[in-house]
């Protein structure tokens, strides 16, 4: 367990994530069910039930989805990146050479298409700048790489269920008003890579808490 208090609340965040990102992916794999039977009974004539019930998609499948979005995507993300904002603003004290500014270290991430290199760019810079000699001038490790393409993923998963939407021919709805197969399956996709990508954020925090403690002595920025 990490030592330092704002660590812990930082990763019990991610965990309350992670919990949020694994009950949108349980109800988008049952909702994956209900179209499954849906499609069945069109084919077969013959009328099939979820497993749950189609009632249980009408009264709770976009409550329980957007619920446990608000948790994944806004609660459990702001204490990890007030963290990397601390972190780049005691680098920025100390005068360590780090070019991104903490403000926009956050900020990048909510911008679009930006969102894309600029927060990992930032990342790689408090990684380097942390413990330059364990670093040895490679760059980011290949943990850093794997965080990265796991928040790049589900913003492709994205663009693609985007596009279905409005392309019916790609994925036409289901008579019930769903996304139909194809986006059913990219939610489940998008949610499996979201959990990776909190599970790697665990990870990559306190590994940078081990190089600053080791490389730079900010401990005073995980209490």
């Amino acid at each position: 367990m990490p030592t330092r208090p704002l660590m812990g609340w930082v990763v019990a965040s991610l965990w309350l994530g992670i919990a949020a990102g694994t009950v949108i992916l349980i109800a988008d794999l049952l909702y994956l069910e209900a179209v499954l039977a849906w499609r069945e009974s069109d084919l077969t004539g013959t009328e099939v039930e979820p497993l749950f019930g189609w009632g249980w998609i009408r009264s709770y499948y976009e409550i329980i989805t957007i619920t446990g979005a608000i948790i994944f995507y806004l609660v459990a993300i702001i204490l990890p990146l007030l963290l990397l904002n601390r972190i780049s603003a005691a680098l920025h004290a100390r005068g360590v050479p780090v070019k991104m500014t903490p403000r926009w270290l956050v900020v990048w991430f909510f911008i679009p298409i930006a969102n894309l290199w600029k927060p990992y760019q930032g990342v790689r810079e408090l990684w380097i700048a942390s413990d330059p000699a364990a670093t040895g001038g490679q760059g980011a490790p290949t943990l850093l790489k794997i965080w990265w393409a796991l928040w790049l993923i589900p913003l492709l998963f994205s663009v693609l269920a985007l596009i279905s939407l409005f392309d019916q021919s790609i994925a036409p709805d289901d008579a019930d008003g769903g996304y139909g197969l194809i986006n059913t399956l990219l939610a489940i996709s998008t949610g499996i890579t979201d959990i990776g990508f909190f599970i790697a954020f665990i990870f990559v925090l306190r590994r940078l808490e081990e190089r600053l403690q080791h490389g730079s002595a900010l401990t005073e920025v995980f209490r």
